[in-house]
């Protein structure tokens, strides 16, 4: 195939894969990562009368297409007896 012998092809992908590890970043702690973005980044850009709240059933169904304002094609929430 290549010329090479197969312990000389695994030599060669172990290293390849040798190399391609050293350079992979190793993060710690991800969720203090993401709370430091959210609060640098997310929620100084949310108004204040906002922060903390939650949104309704309702809002959630209209966010994510379901009920009966859904685009044509949009699967509907199953109901107990469809579930």
């Amino acid at each position: 195939m290549t010329g090479e012998t197969a312990t000389e092809a695994i030599r060669k992908a172990l290293e390849e894969r040798r190399d391609r590890l050293q350079f992979q970043v190793v993060r710690t702690d991800r969720k203090a990562e993401m709370f430091r973005y959210l609060t640098e980044n997310v929620w100084p850009r949310v108004a204040t009368e906002v922060l903390g709240k939650g949104i309704s059933q309702a809002e959630q169904d209209e966010l994510l297409g379901y009920g009966e304002g859904a685009r044509a094609g949009t699967r509907l929430r199953p109901t107990s007896a469809t579930a």
